[in-house]
């Protein structure tokens, strides 16, 4: 959770949850990780009125990340593309917490750019959407509202993860791009 990182979208997805809640439509967002964001991020979910709906869990093991996985209906991590001062983007590279979230059954919720694109299947395995709060909040509503479309996508972003982003394909495309440089 670092200021530099701001890009990962968590100040999205709280104001959604205000959203939702203005809706009567509860949700809970886990956010894993610690830095010099969580204080910010914690102040502005006091801020928007969600203090009770948003729990910081610091740095937790892979068991204890995978408890929260396991625990959890939807990922949601709208990571989107910026622009630094110095003439720099920044953003998601590939974005393997999608891919570990699809291994434990999830569908996601991330933005249209960056390399998440490359882990979810919009429509599939999951949603990609713009990086507004009012959009992913529309994007949750939807999935609260369909359960079953939901867990539907969670079980084709497990199949799909499985399939394509397994070690057996990581060594092809491996052994592909070795040779294609070494040999041209």
């Amino acid at each position: 959770l670092s200021i530099l990182e701001d890009y990962k979208g968590h100040k999205l997805v709280i104001h959604a949850v205000a959203l939702l809640k203005d809706k009567d439509i509860i949700v809970h967002y886990n956010i894993v990780g610690s830095g010099d964001a969580s204080k910010s991020l914690s102040n502005y979910a006091a801020f928007r009125g969600v203090s009770q709906l948003v729990e910081f869990h610091g740095y937790l093991d892979d068991l204890q990340i995978s408890a929260i996985y396991g625990r959890s209906q939807l990922f949601v991590m709208p990571s989107f593309v910026v622009k630094r001062i110095n003439d720099e983007w920044s953003g998601e590279g590939f974005g393997l917490v999608y891919l570990e979230a699809a291994l434990h059954g999830l569908a996601s919720i991330a933005c249209l750019e960056g390399g998440q694109v490359d882990a979810i299947i919009d429509g599939v395995t999951g949603s990609l959407v713009s990086p507004s709060h009012t959009e992913i909040a529309a994007t949750i509503e939807y999935f609260y509202r369909n359960p079953l479309t939901l867990k539907n996508k969670g079980v084709a972003a497990k199949i799909h993860c499985l399939k394509h982003h397994n070690q057996e394909v990581f060594k092809a495309h491996l052994i592909r791009e070795l040779l294609q440089n070494t040999y041209g």
